[in-house]
Formats: structure tokens, sequence, C-alpha cells
């Protein structure tokens, strides 16, 4: 059993998870790479924070910031039926460049200490160590924080997510390449226009620009008594219509009334019909196939699924 030293796990993980492997030779090799270039940190106390999808993350102490929490990645390319192939080096990139442009404009998020990529290949992410107690975050709180971080002029940055066009486009690509993820694991085909179709559908949402993170929920929001004091995890992020971003904070089940009026408005609830369905639908599908098949979850799975089919079936 791999003990989870506190809430600052992120990336999926569970507390009080079991390892499927020995995690010591990992410890090993990221004590070593620490010792060997960043002598001056003094680190100490090195264990094991959380274990999720991608990354393994990790608690040291050090003499030149205090605590902080290492993201190491599993391996250097991730593949799963949500997202294809992933470089884990570009997503490192992208949440060190991601943290300091947002924390440039005071968007609470823990500082970047260090953006290791080795030449050996051997790399990790050393950020503050935000100290959260599991407290559920104040849903006001939450509107207020994705209302100021939709507010935050989006950063020239080629985002892992977006792919290489349009923002109509990608969303519609990704529904499309994940619909048939869908159709394949649960042996029948998800009922959707074509990705051209979509693709119209969407389009006139493109002038809208802002940078969403696309996986707000507690499980990324650090909080203290409620009191939310910082948000991480950008690896999902695309700059598009904050209207997307809160259909997927709708489908995770933490928009209500009181996250409404922290934001201040209902973009998602002024849409068409079909658009808020096709966004809906873009958060709904992805979870069925984690619950599928990246982290098994039976019931979760089954729920999405049905979700999917009614979505699918009402555009």
């Amino acid at each position: 059993m791999i003990l989870l030293v506190d809430m600052q796990c992120r990336d999926g993980c569970v507390v009080g998870q079991s390892a499927t492997d020995d995690l010591t030779p990992r410890i090993v090799e990221l004590g070593a790479q620490l010792a060997r270039h960043y002598p001056a940190w003094d680190v100490s106390d090195l264990t094991v924070a959380g274990a999720g999808l991608n990354f393994l993350v990790c608690r040291a102490e050090t003499s030149a910031f205090g605590p902080v929490a290492l993201r190491v990645p599993w391996v250097r390319t991730l593949v799963n039926d949500t997202d294809g192939i992933l470089d884990a080096r570009r997503l490192l990139i992208q949440e060190a460049a991601l943290t300091a442009h947002v924390r440039a404009h005071s968007l609470p998020c823990p500082a970047i200490r260090a953006l290791h990529l080795g030449a050996d290949g051997y790399d990790f992410l050393a950020s503050e160590f935000v100290v959260s107690d599991g407290s559920a975050p104040d849903r006001r709180a939450f509107g207020r924080l994705m209302r100021a971080l939709h507010r935050i002029p989006p950063p020239e940055l080629a985002l892992i997510e977006a792919g290489a066009g349009t923002f109509h486009g990608r969303i519609a690509a990704r529904l499309t390449e994940r619909a048939a993820a869908f159709a394949r694991l649960t042996g029948a085909p998800l009922p959707l226009p074509s990705e051209d179709a979509l693709a119209g559908l969407l389009a006139p949402r493109t002038a809208h620009r802002a940078i969403l993170h696309m996986d707000a929920r507690p499980a990324n929001l650090f909080a203290r008594e409620g009191r939310l004091v910082a948000i991480a995890d950008w690896g999902n992020a695309l700059i598009g219509d904050p209207a997307l971003e809160l259909a997927r904070i709708a489908e995770s089940g933490h928009l209500d009334d009181e996250f409404l009026g922290g934001y201040g408005d209902d973009p998602l609830g002024a849409l068409p019909p079909a658009l808020a369905t096709i966004y809906r639908l873009d958060t709904v599908v992805m979870l069925a196939l984690v619950f599928l098949a990246e982290a098994p979850d039976p019931e979760a799975a089954r729920a999405m699924i049905a979700r999917a089919r009614a979505l699918a079936a009402a555009l």
C-alpha cells in the first residue's frame, strides 16, 4: 500500500490507492536525479504523494523552497482511447508555461520551481507544494475563479489538445474520434452527425477565445476549510469558447446556482440547444472512455454510456 501523505494528490489519483508495482526504484531514481542536478536544494523526506494515470507525484522537503511537489511521468509516450498518443514531456512543458502565464495575471496556482528535461530522457516538474485539507471548495468562489481565468488574455502557445486547426474543427474531430472508440468499447455506435456537420454547427463559436482549463474539478482545486487557494493540472487546456468549459463542469456535477452566481452569467445556458448538447457530449463521451478503459469503474461507465446515448438522441 502506498501511503498518500495528504491531499496534494492530483492527476486522478485516489487517496489510499494501492500501487500495482513497487515504487521504490522510482523514488530512488528521482532522489538521485535531484541530488545530481539540484544539490543546492538539499532534498530530504522524499515520499509518494499520489499515483495517477499519467504521473507519479511525490513530495520532498528542500532548504531552497520548503516543501515541493514533483510530477514524474510513468512513461515518456502515453497512449489511451481518450487522447490517442501523448508526449509526457510536452505535458510538463505546457503545465509550466500555462502556470507561469496565469500566475502573471494573478490566478492562484502553485509556483513552478523547476522544469527538468533531462538529456537522458528523465523529466520532472517541481512546483510549490500547496497544502489542501480535502474540503469541498466554495462553489461561488469556484465560479469567480473560472470567470477570472476566462478573462485572462490567451497566450501564444501551441496547446496539445488544440491540434493544428480551428477550435470548432478540433472539437468536432475529437468527438468523432472518441465516438469511434466508444462504439468499439461498447459494441454499439453512438449516433452523431458527421464530423463536418458538427464543425459547421460549432463554427460560430470560434470567435470566442478564452483560456479553458478543461479539468476544473475538486481533484485539481486546492482548498482549505472550503477556501479556494489554487488550481493546477493544465494538461487538457484549450483556447476557445468558455461555454465548453461550463459544459464540462456541468457534466462533472459541479455547476449549480452558486457557481453561476460567482461566474456572473451562464454562457452554456445561453447557447442554442444543439450546441450545448455537443459541448456536453464532449465531456460525457470522454468520461465514458475513462471509466470503460483507463480507470475502469463499471457503475460510472454505465451511467456515462446512458448519458451519452441520451444526449446523442437529442441532437
